[in-house]
């Protein structure tokens, strides 16, 4: 990134329509069954600013094991311009079919 241009200013913003962020700490319900359906919908919904769409699930050691079901097909299989990110400070409180992916 170089922070200047105008998508880099908006990443930075937290307001680009193609990097999406939820967070679980911060917010609890956006890891519910409910989210994840329309987060896993949206993500074969192709990018609408940039060239890929990037979906960061922060502290994602906070997902039910029913969440990271819903989402095991697309992190398997996603479009090819769509890419996830997840972290957590326990990987163990991750399946383990959603960590090896």
């Amino acid at each position: 990134m170089c922070g200047e241009c105008t998508p880099c200013r908006k990443v930075l913003a937290g307001v680009h329509s193609d990097v999406i962020l939820t967070d679980g700490a911060r917010d609890p319900e956006s890891f519910k069954v409910r989210p994840m359906r329309e987060l896993r919908a949206a993500a074969y919904q192709g990018p609408s600013e940039g060239r890929a769409k990037v979906f960061i699930l922060a502290s994602a050691q906070l997902l039910s094991r029913e969440s990271q079901n819903i989402l095991l097909k697309v992190i398997e299989e996603p479009p090819e311009d769509t890419f996830f990110i997840f972290t957590c400070d326990n990987k163990y409180k991750l399946l383990p079919t959603v960590l090896s992916r």
